[in-house]
Protein backbone atom coordinates (compact mmCIF):
# COMPACT_ATOMS: atom_id res chain seq x y z
CA UNK A 1 0.00 0.00 0.00
CA UNK A 2 1.22 3.52 -0.78
CA UNK A 3 0.94 6.31 1.78
CA UNK A 4 1.43 10.03 1.41
CA UNK A 5 2.82 11.09 4.81
CA UNK A 6 3.53 14.58 6.10
CA UNK A 7 4.71 16.05 9.38
CA UNK A 8 5.91 19.42 10.59
CA UNK A 9 8.74 20.87 12.59
CA UNK A 10 8.04 21.60 16.24
CA UNK A 11 5.96 24.77 16.40
CA UNK A 12 6.02 24.82 12.58
CA UNK A 13 9.26 26.79 12.79
CA UNK A 14 11.12 27.47 9.56
CA UNK A 15 13.97 25.04 10.19
CA UNK A 16 14.14 23.19 6.88
CA UNK A 17 16.34 25.68 5.08
CA UNK A 18 19.87 25.42 3.72
CA UNK A 19 22.22 22.89 5.30
CA UNK A 20 19.60 21.75 7.80
CA UNK A 21 17.14 20.97 5.01
CA UNK A 22 19.72 19.00 3.03
CA UNK A 23 20.85 17.07 6.11
CA UNK A 24 17.26 16.22 7.11
CA UNK A 25 16.52 14.83 3.65
CA UNK A 26 19.75 12.85 3.70
CA UNK A 27 18.90 11.46 7.15
CA UNK A 28 15.39 10.46 6.09
CA UNK A 29 16.70 8.59 3.03
CA UNK A 30 19.51 6.92 5.00
CA UNK A 31 17.21 5.91 7.87
CA UNK A 32 14.72 4.43 5.41
CA UNK A 33 17.50 2.43 3.78
CA UNK A 34 18.93 1.25 7.12
CA UNK A 35 15.53 0.24 8.54
CA UNK A 36 14.20 -1.36 5.36
CA UNK A 37 11.50 1.30 4.94
CA UNK A 38 10.40 1.66 1.33
CA UNK A 39 10.69 5.45 0.91
CA UNK A 40 9.79 6.40 -2.65
CA UNK A 41 9.81 10.19 -2.46
CA UNK A 42 10.83 12.89 0.00
CA UNK A 43 10.68 16.69 -0.14
CA UNK A 44 10.65 19.50 2.37
CA UNK A 45 8.94 22.87 2.56
CA UNK A 46 10.44 25.26 5.12
CA UNK A 47 8.43 23.87 8.07
CA UNK A 48 7.27 20.39 7.08
CA UNK A 49 8.15 17.34 5.03
CA UNK A 50 6.20 15.17 2.58
CA UNK A 51 7.00 11.51 2.01
CA UNK A 52 5.67 8.72 -0.16
CA UNK A 53 6.04 5.34 1.52
CA UNK A 54 5.17 1.83 0.43
CA UNK A 55 4.26 -0.18 3.52
CA UNK A 56 1.51 -2.22 5.12
CA UNK A 57 -0.95 -0.19 7.20
CA UNK A 58 0.09 -1.90 10.44
CA UNK A 59 3.76 -0.97 9.77
CA UNK A 60 3.12 2.72 9.00
CA UNK A 61 3.29 4.07 12.59
CA UNK A 62 6.61 2.31 13.27
CA UNK A 63 8.07 3.47 9.96
CA UNK A 64 7.17 7.11 10.66
CA UNK A 65 8.40 6.82 14.25
CA UNK A 66 11.81 5.57 13.02
CA UNK A 67 12.09 8.26 10.34
CA UNK A 68 11.18 11.09 12.70
CA UNK A 69 13.09 9.79 15.71
CA UNK A 70 16.39 9.03 14.01
CA UNK A 71 16.38 12.21 11.94
CA UNK A 72 15.58 14.39 14.97
CA UNK A 73 18.32 12.90 17.15
CA UNK A 74 20.93 13.18 14.43
CA UNK A 75 19.99 16.67 13.29
CA UNK A 76 20.41 17.99 16.84
CA UNK A 77 23.74 16.16 17.06
CA UNK A 78 24.90 17.62 13.73
CA UNK A 79 23.63 21.13 14.53
CA UNK A 80 23.81 21.45 18.36
CA UNK A 81 23.01 25.17 18.35
CA UNK A 82 19.73 24.42 16.62
CA UNK A 83 18.27 22.93 19.80
CA UNK A 84 19.13 26.10 21.73
CA UNK A 85 17.99 28.42 18.94
CA UNK A 86 14.62 26.69 18.58
CA UNK A 87 14.04 26.42 22.34
CA UNK A 88 12.56 22.98 21.69
CA UNK A 89 13.45 19.52 22.94
CA UNK A 90 12.20 17.89 19.79
CA UNK A 91 12.68 18.70 16.14
CA UNK A 92 9.37 17.32 14.83
CA UNK A 93 5.80 17.75 15.99
CA UNK A 94 4.42 14.69 17.74
CA UNK A 95 1.70 13.92 15.20
CA UNK A 96 1.76 13.20 11.48
CA UNK A 97 -0.72 13.00 8.67
CA UNK A 98 -1.06 10.06 6.32
CA UNK A 99 -3.33 9.25 3.43
CA UNK A 100 -3.51 5.95 1.53
CA UNK A 101 -2.79 6.43 -2.16
CA UNK A 102 -4.04 4.26 -5.00
CA UNK A 103 -1.31 3.01 -7.33
CA UNK A 104 -3.01 4.93 -10.16
CA UNK A 105 -2.46 8.19 -8.25
CA UNK A 106 1.23 7.55 -7.60
CA UNK A 107 2.50 9.80 -10.41
CA UNK A 108 0.33 12.76 -9.40
CA UNK A 109 1.28 12.42 -5.70
CA UNK A 110 4.97 12.27 -6.61
CA UNK A 111 4.48 15.41 -8.70
CA UNK A 112 2.75 17.12 -5.77
CA UNK A 113 5.54 16.14 -3.35
CA UNK A 114 8.28 17.27 -5.74
CA UNK A 115 6.60 20.64 -6.29
CA UNK A 116 6.67 21.75 -2.64
CA UNK A 117 9.24 24.45 -3.30
CA UNK A 118 7.04 25.96 -6.01
CA UNK A 119 4.33 26.75 -3.47
CA UNK A 120 6.37 28.48 -0.77
CA UNK A 121 4.47 31.72 -1.27
CA UNK A 122 1.51 30.18 0.59
CA UNK A 123 3.49 30.28 3.84
CA UNK A 124 3.56 33.32 6.06
CA UNK A 125 6.98 34.73 6.71
CA UNK A 126 8.28 33.62 10.09
CA UNK A 127 7.89 36.18 12.86
CA UNK A 128 11.28 35.34 14.26
CA UNK A 129 14.11 34.14 12.07
CA UNK A 130 15.78 30.97 13.35
CA UNK A 131 19.52 31.32 12.69
CA UNK A 132 21.20 28.77 10.45
CA UNK A 133 23.26 26.27 12.38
Amino acid sequence: MLYHVWFGTKGRKWLLIGEVEERVKSLLWQTAKDKGINLLECETAVNHVHLLLRTEAHNLPAAVRFLKGVSARRIFKDFPDLKVDTMANSFWQVRYGAKPIAEEARTSVISYIRSQKERLEKFDRPRKHIPQA
